[in-house]
């Protein structure tokens, strides 16, 4: 695994792969495939075929990893829903809207699960963003700014200071409602909605615009 690290910031990704996956078959042999050891290497070497690109090869282990996470830990645990999400990130990246959708809800259910059970959650912003992002990708913006107006909710409700993906959800958020009134300039529900957006966060926008 160290080998394979080294290697990988020195940009020599065929021998990461090549380490990385070596150390992993030795972990297999030492601690079974089913344990949770395993499930953090599939986890690991998922990231790494993520960040080379190779998105077939990180969902394939980033389903094994969730396969052994929910034999462990059982299917609603908060390990399994950050997979989950790195599932639907992996088919996003593949315009697989579908699949993103379907991984994304599976993350955002287990999160508001553990919401329900009185546990403060941030994770769940980024996956209502992320559902968000693909709903307006896929030009539903109805739904897109329904989901992004959950996520902004849900940033004021746990934080002090706003991360910067905040900032972000705020732009997309500006994007949906523009190309949603475009479509259909005379809903005035959303018209409205928007009106009342724009004097709470314009200038945000603004900053973006300068």
């Amino acid at each position: 695994g160290t080998l394979g690290s080294a290697y990988f910031k020195l940009g020599e990704t065929d021998k990461s792969i090549e380490y990385k996956e070596k150390a992993h078959e030795i972990k297999k042999t030492i601690y079974g495939e089913f344990s949770p050891k395993i499930s953090v290497s599939y986890n690991n070497l998922a990231r790494l075929y993520s960040d080379l690109d190779l998105s077939d090869k990180a969902i394939e282990f980033y389903s094994r990893a969730l396969q052994i996470q929910q034999i462990n830990l059982g299917e609603n645990h908060f390990s399994c829903a950050i997979i989950y999400n790195n599932l639907g990130f992996e088919y996003q990246k593949q315009n697989n809207f579908e699949q993103a959708l379907t991984y994304y809800f599976n993350a955002l259910q287990i999160h508001q699960y553990i919401e329900e059970h009185g546990n403060t959650n941030p994770q769940i912003i980024g996956v209502l963003n992320n559902i968000g992002c693909v709903y307006q990708k896929s030009g539903n913006y109805r739904l897109s700014i329904d989901y992004l107006l959950q996520c902004l909710t849900h940033a004021e409700q746990i934080y002090d200071q706003y991360p910067p993906s905040f900032y972000t959800t705020i732009f997309s958020l500006d994007t949906s409602y523009r190309k949603y009134l475009q479509q259909k300039p005379n809903d005035m529900e959303i018209k409205n909605q928007y009106s009342d957006f724009l004097n709470k966060y314009k200038h945000y926008i603004s900053e973006r615009n300068e």
